[in-house]
């Protein structure tokens, strides 16, 4: 891989991490809800809340990583003085962030599918189990 992306995508590891981290546990715990592990109430969804507040911090912590470093560090007229093309600087910083913004999401898509049918057919489970039970 160039080391120019390694140098983008190591800076956003950590907002990375956490906009994964709260992609899955929305829908996690939209299942354990669902399947009646875990009661709802106000404190869940004030923990909801802030998951998705976290989600979406980290979204934009992911787009404003690859400019915000190089004024961080004051690297970017460093950056901007090297025998690379400009266009070539920009499309590295937005490869970055594209990735790291897309495949957030779509982690969360992942996790929403055992959610969605979950409870259905859990409560299927649940019901065929009880019938049995009482037989």
């Amino acid at each position: 891989m160039n080391p120019q992306l390694i140098k983008e995508f190591r800076a956003l590891v950590v907002p990375w991490s956490v906009a994964i981290l709260a992609a899955i546990l929305r829908p996690m715990g939209n299942f354990l809800v669902g399947i009646h592990m875990i009661e709802g109430g106000t404190f869940l969804d004030f923990l909801f809340g802030i998951v998705g507040f976290a989600f979406f911090l980290s979204l934009l912590t992911i787009a404003a990583f690859p400019i915000g470093t190089e004024f961080q560090h004051r690297t970017f007229s460093l950056l901007l003085s090297q025998p690379i093309a400009r266009s070539v600087i920009w499309r590295h910083k937005l490869i970055a962030a594209s990735l790291g913004m897309a495949s957030a999401p779509m982690n969360s898509g992942a996790a929403a599918c055992p959610a969605v049918t979950g409870p259905k057919h859990a409560s299927r489970h649940a019901t065929i189990a009880a019938r049995k039970a009482r037989a």
